[in-house]
Order: structure tokens, then C-alpha cells, then sequence
């Protein structure tokens, strides 16, 4: 009894990845796709802030 659900949890694991595996190949390709008269987005600028402290005043910054 024992080996017979074994082999069909075998089974079963086995069509399932068989299908997932078909579904991929199977599925529609869109890199083929016209992207004419479709308005592009410009990229993001990015932006850094660098923060430092000013250490020509000695004892009188408010970290010492």
C-alpha cells in the first residue's frame, strides 16, 4: 500500500512538471512585438547627496 501511494505522488510530481515544462514552451513569445507610435519613457535622473561636517571651527561644533 505503501509503495503504491509513493509511486503515485511519483506520478502526479511527474505530469505536473511535465506540463509546467509544455506551458513554458508552449506560451506566446512577445519579443517580436511593433513598439511603434508607442511613446517612451525618458530615464530617471539620479540624484546622490553626499553630507559632511565642517571641522575648521575646533570646540565650537555641536558634536565634539
Amino acid at each position: 500500500m505503501i509503495v503504491l501511494m509513493k509511486d503515485t505522488l511519483y506520478l502526479i510530481m511527474l505530469l505536473t512538471s511535465m506540463l509546467f515544462i509544455i506551458g513554458i514552451a508552449t506560451s506566446d513569445d512577445q519579443t517580436g512585438v511593433s513598439t511603434e507610435g508607442i511613446k517612451q519613457m525618458t530615464p530617471k535622473t539620479t540624484v546622490m547627496i553626499l553630507g559632511s561636517e565642517h571641522l575648521s571651527n575646533p570646540g565650537m561644533d555641536g558634536i565634539n
